[in-house]
């Protein structure tokens, strides 16, 4: 059984492989303790006060932001995970629309982003101003690392930056070979499967074939995600061109660290 040698907090973004990296976190220190849900929507946000309550825990799973963390973290590890904007809100929307399973009494606020992706376009999705659905589609990942991402109030590009800088690793869904090959050589850990992949049906929404006013709508929406998720490109790159260089699809075991 392995060691734990992390205590890590994983702000999990939405639609972005965050479920293949909680399960091989999981995997990977099974003897882990793991923090119980702690919030997953506005609603649940609201709810708690008391965050310190859940400290003591060596893993943190979840969409929980930089206030959570503040409040929990005991020298945890930061990371997290990127998507380009356009296609994790494509995915987001799909995922609502087709595979997201609402409850039999789903009236409260919680729910409202899922019904109104079922019943709405992808159009209206991006456009809608309703800040139940609008805390998912505009600037969400900043928001969730630099505050909250279940409050509208604008997050803080640079305090979200700043974190980025302290991770030793996160995941780019992008660059999964990188990400990956980052991940053992930071902790030692892997490999990441492909856990709760959207359905893509023939109905469902391809970011390449998206109307570009409607692109350039969620890019102006997502100005400040956009930007940091070029940061955080930029920085893994970086890092890999440090590196010597090597095929990108070579196993991680064949490449020197």
């Amino acid at each position: 059984m392995n060691e734990i040698r992390y205590k890590i907090f994983f702000f999990h973004c939405p639609k972005a492989g965050g479920t293949s990296i909680q399960a091989a976190l999981t995997r990977a220190t099974p003897q882990a303790s793991a923090s119980p849900p702690i919030e997953n929507d506005m609603v649940g946000h609201t709810a708690h006060s008391n965050w310190e309550g859940f400290r003591g825990y060596d893993i943190y799973c979840g969409h929980y932001g930089k206030d959570i963390f503040d409040a929990v973290s005991d020298g945890h590890l930061a990371i997290t995970n990127f998507r380009h904007p356009v296609s994790r809100i494509a995915s987001l929307y799909n995922y609502f629309r087709y595979d997201a399973v609402l409850p039999e009494q789903s009236a409260e606020d919680g729910f409202h982003a899922v019904r109104f992706a079922k019943d709405n376009d992808f159009r209206s999705f991006v456009t809608c101003c309703d800040p139940r659905v609008a805390v998912y589609t505009r600037n969400q990942h900043v928001r969730q690392l630099s505050r909250s991402p279940w409050e509208n109030t604008p997050g803080s590009l640079r305090r979200a930056r700043d974190l980025v800088t302290t991770m030793p690793w996160y995941y780019v869904c992008e660059y999964p070979d990188l990400s990956q090959i980052w991940l053992r050589d930071a902790l030692g850990l892997g490999p990441i499967g492909y856990e709760n992949k959207t359905t893509k049906g023939d109905e469902a929404i391809d970011p390449a074939e998206l109307e570009t006013d409607l692109v350039e709508k969620i890019c102006l929406y997502n100005v400040d995600d956009l930007a940091l998720y070029c940061f955080a490109v930029g920085r893994l790159l970086s890092r890999q061109s440090l590196r010597r260089q090597s095929p990108i699809g070579l196993d991680s075991s064949q490449i020197e660290p």
